[in-house]
């Protein structure tokens, strides 16, 4: 009770109050309102200064605190943990809300005996009412043990909390680091990926060269071959025309050349047409080759690609063996043509040289052929090396956009746990006080001082029943009954509502649409608006310290 609190026993029988100039009437025929100055004192004094609404809102603060660090911690080890304490606080809330509903009614029904109780001493019947002080003492002390059970179960549930918050903690360093490696790679990665582009570029640039340079051998080759048919055709023309001339010499005494000459027209027409024909089939092979390298340059596959690049490989080997035979046809004619006429050697000797031109011009084209080839090989190569950069950067921005979400919902979780680990304390005091003030209702002395009166007389003990010594303390005992029991109906109404609110935050915490990302920033999103609530409850807090000291 207050230091400036007087109570007195009046002649009536009734106690009056005087507390700071406030006057209140008691009676010991009924329970104490919930209202009086008696037992809103006796309410804080069980509280040791705790406001119990505080307290209430602290718990429902955790669900909230919680439910944002379930969503901050999504898709990492530390989730179930926080699910564990989202459970716990589930459970350890509705055995609290038992058990409180059970304080309720056993002090309700305490406070009714002791309504009677008072009549039974006056009465005389002691043994009767020291029974049902020993009852309430065992009710008070079943009580206490329950009380105290709650407060080691919310503590043990704050050290879980910490532990969670450490882990949570570990595992934000971890994204750091993360983050800091991910960061180098990209950087590692952008340089590789720009080295790759500079060789991609050269390579554009020696293969336009050899392009051109192809496409002018090319040309070059086209235009020799078309003169190296003129050639021919000249040579056979001087050759059969000196056939002719050298047959209208000699015809007279020579009618066996005239035979030798037909015999020599037709090796001359066989040679024509097996030159012709190598050179059509080197043309021929020319043109396959051709379409090859189109359908290399559209191919979208490596498979293709290295597919059409055998092909080639097998082509230019056949077009070296058409080219050796197109030579050799050509000396062949040429060789036919001179031994038909010496007018015809000066143009096989050209020929031969212009031959002699061609195949080296046609080795160049081999070459540059190769070199082309092992170009666009590269050039295929350093393309897929720039894709592989380009997607693992693209990937790695993602993993780092991703892991820095991370980090702010890990902090978010940190900030939340903490408050978590405040709220637990506050109620697991609030349950060791509830345990202290039960152990003092099982501990009361009222039983040994009626015990101890049973020395005198029975008139002499009812009239010392109706004195300070006895009515006082009585009525301190049923206002603190009574002060349990309204604490109690306070906290249910807070404990049923914490229930409610868990219970849908839980059921609607997994949704199978959203992301690990869109978890995330739920959390942020909640936790700006659980912050709020924090310091607009802070500030009511401050206010009603102000108006007490004032």
């Amino acid at each position: 009770m207050a230091n400036d609190l007087i109570l007195k026993v009046e002649k009536d029988h009734t106690i009056s109050m005087d507390c700071g100039g406030i006057r209140e009437t008691y009676s010991l025929k009924e329970a104490p309102d919930a209202s009086s100055t008696l037992v809103v004192t006796e309410k804080k004094n069980i509280l040791h200064k705790m406001d119990l609404d505080t307290v209430l809102k602290n718990l429902d603060n955790s669900v909230d605190l919680l439910n944002v660090a379930y969503h901050a911690v999504y898709g990492f080890d530390v989730q179930t943990q926080i699910w564990d304490l989202q459970k716990t606080l589930m459970d350890l809330n509705d055995k609290g809300i038992n058990v409180i509903d059970d304080f309720a009614r056993q002090s309700s029904a305490v406070i009714h005996d002791l309504i009677g109780f008072f009549d039974w001493l006056t009465k005389g019947a002691e043994k009767v009412a020291i029974k049902k002080l020993e009852r309430f003492s065992v009710i008070a002390g079943t009580m206490s043990r329950q009380a105290e059970q709650l407060a080691k179960d919310y503590q043990k549930m704050a050290g879980d909390t910490s532990e969670t918050l450490k882990n949570t903690i570990d595992e934000n360093n971890r994204q750091y680091a993360h983050q800091d490696q991910i960061q180098k790679e990209m950087a590692d990665f952008q340089s590789e990926q720009e080295a790759a582009d500079i060789a991609q570029q050269e390579i554009k640039k020696r293969l336009t060269r050899l392009q051109t340079e192809y496409e002018k051998l090319s040309k070059a080759e086209l235009d020799a071959e078309k003169h190296q048919r003129t050639m021919d055709i000249m040579g056979a023309v001087f050759s059969f025309l000196g056939s002719a001339a050298s047959v209208a010499a000699d015809v007279a005494g020579k009618s066996g050349s005239t035979e030798s000459s037909t015999e020599d027209k037709e090796k001359l027409d066989t040679a024509q047409k097996e030159a012709n024909a190598a050179k059509d089939r080197l043309e021929s092979l020319k043109k396959e080759k051709e379409e090859l390298v189109k359908a290399l340059e559209t191919a979208d596959n490596d498979e293709k690609r290295e597919s059409i690049r055998s092909d080639i490989r097998a082509k230019d080997i056949e077009i070296t063996e058409a080219e050796k035979q197109v030579n050799k046809k050509s000396s062949a004619l040429k060789s036919i043509s001179a031994a038909l006429h010496g007018v015809s050697s000066q143009i096989a000797e050209q020929s031969q040289k212009e031959s002699s031109v061609q195949e080296n011009r046609s080795k160049r084209l081999t070459e540059i052929n190769a070199e082309l080839i092992r170009l666009e090989e590269e050039q295929t190569k350093q393309l897929a090396n720039l894709a592989k950069y380009t997607n693992r950067l693209k990937t790695m921005v993602i993993e780092k956009n991703s892991v820095e979400a991370a980090v702010r919902s890990l902090i978010v979780a940190v900030s939340c746990l903490k408050n978590v680990v405040v709220a637990v304390m506050d109620i697991a005091l609030f349950w060791t006080s509830m345990e202290k003030c039960c152990k003092a209702l099982a501990t009361s002395d009222l039983k040994d001082t009626i015990q101890d009166l049973q020395e005198i007389d029975k008139e002499e003990r009812i009239e010392f029943y109706y004195t300070d010594s006895v009515m006082i303390p009585l009525l301190t005992y049923m206002v603190q009954w009574a002060a349990v029991k309204s604490i109690s109906t306070d906290f249910i109404n807070g404990a049923e509502n914490t229930r409610f609110r868990l219970n849908e935050t839980i059921t609607k915490a997994d949704k199978a649409e959203m992301s690990r990302e869109q978890h995330w920033d739920l959390a942020s999103k909640t936790a700006g608006n659980v912050a709020n609530n924090l310091n607009r409850q802070v500030a009511e807090s401050n206010k009603k310290i102000s108006t007490l000291k004032g």
